[in-house]
């Protein structure tokens, strides 16, 4: 779609995909949305969206609607663009830079340019966002080679960050606009002279392809293994031991080890030996009987053990988050018997008068904090009411 409308083959694009509007250039105007009253185009560029109004019937109730952030405006270089698109996030790289959304790289950009000799000059903005965008890969990659390099690790992270900033842009830069099975034509025209492996799919009949930065393969899913960057990020998984990248991965509850997605499912579904899932009906009955006490328990068939033992285990939990409530409730005939040999009066407090009762000398100071924190939570939870006398006890 991007190549078509770069070749002027088309004058829209039809896609909720924001990275098309983004990599093919500020003539680019994509249909984000539609239905039979309205539609929504939106473009990188105000004066596209400007003129394309002008084509609108005078009848036609239409809103412009300016970007706030407007950084892809008039930028044309497409390594420029596309590292923004990484900074910011999109399908290369969907995590974006840690922390920097677009409101951030927009006030990194003006400040850069209030300090560059030439403020229009995209290199120059091209090289600081470089620099600023391998610090996303260079720790990392310092912890891997530090024991191996020593000394030089700074030096050799800083070249393989490079690289990895650099394969992603030609991911985008140079993936083909054309089917597979034909001859490779991209976005810019040209084809690439030179790439990384990890690009190598990308390549045409001439371009040169080096080694670049590490690959490792993921596991994938359904069998499809893929190459990805390992400064980016990867597991190990704990049950089959393959490699799989910071996509093919997930946890299982409480488990923090990292699984692949067909492990993952496998472990989710298929409940560990000896644990509660396992359980058999038969044992579910006897725990009824035994734990819960729940007469007739023998009478239940499976559906009716599952549903009776789910309710008695949260009545039983709910009953044991009691004992662990900073300040459980207690009958007040309780606390003021005479003979009560569970609680000691303190004092007591009229909530009225705030935080006055702190001045009251009869109050043991080894108290105090204790005290504090009980009505700031009574405080809490009866904002809405008007004061009352309590008792402390």
């Amino acid at each position: 779609m991007a190549g078509q409308i770069r070749n002027k083959d088309a004058v829209m694009v039809l896609s909720t995909d924001t990275d098309i509007p983004l990599i093919t250039g500020d003539s680019c105007i994509s249909i984000k949305g539609f239905s039979k009253k309205n539609f929504e185009l939106v473009s990188t560029s105000k004066a596209t969206l400007e003129k394309a109004m002008t084509f609108l019937g005078a009848d036609t109730k239409a809103e412009l609607m300016a970007a706030v952030h407007p950084i892809f405006e008039r930028v044309n270089d497409d390594r420029l663009r596309s590292l923004m698109m990484l900074i910011s996030g999109c399908d290369v790289f969907p995590s974006g830079l840690k922390n920097v959304g677009i409101t951030k790289l927009s006030k990194t950009i003006d400040e850069f340019k209030k300090t560059a000799h030439d403020p229009v000059d995209e290199t120059a903005l091209f090289e600081h966002l470089i620099e600023m965008m391998k610090k996303e890969f260079k720790p990392r990659l310092v912890e891997e080679i530090k024991e191996v390099y020593a000394d030089e690790a700074d030096a050799f992270a800083d070249v393989e960050a490079e690289e990895v900033v650099q394969a992603h842009l030609d991911a985008l830069v140079y993936e083909p606009t054309n089917k597979d099975g034909e001859e490779k034509t991209y976005l810019g025209g040209e084809p690439p002279k030179e790439l990384f492996r990890y690009c190598e799919e990308f390549a045409a009949s001439d371009t040169k392809v080096s080694r670049g930065p590490t690959i490792l393969k993921c596991k994938g899913v359904g069998g499809k293994e893929h190459n990805f960057l390992a400064a980016c990020g990867h597991s190990t998984c704990a049950n089959c031991k393959h490699d799989v990248c910071t996509y093919c991965q997930a946890t299982i509850g409480m488990d923090t080890n990292a699984y692949c997605l067909l492990c993952s499912a496998t472990e989710s579904l298929v409940p560990e030996i000896g644990s509660e899932a396992a359980e058999s009906i038969d044992a579910r009955r006897t725990r009824l009987i035994n734990v819960h006490h729940f007469a007739g328990a023998d009478n239940l068939d499976s559906d009716e053990v599952e549903d009776v033992l789910e309710v008695m285990d949260f009545i039983r939990d709910y009953r044991a988050q009691g004992s662990t409530v900073p300040f459980p409730l207690y009958k007040t005939e309780e606390m003021e018997a005479e003979m009560s040999s569970k609680w000691e009066e303190i004092a007591e407090i009229d909530f009225s008068n705030g935080g006055a009762f702190l001045a009251d000398g009869s109050i043991n100071q080894k108290h105090i904090p204790g005290i504090m924190k009980f009505f700031a939570a009574v405080m809490g939870s009866n904002a809405n009411k008007s004061p009352h006398s309590n008792k402390f006890s």
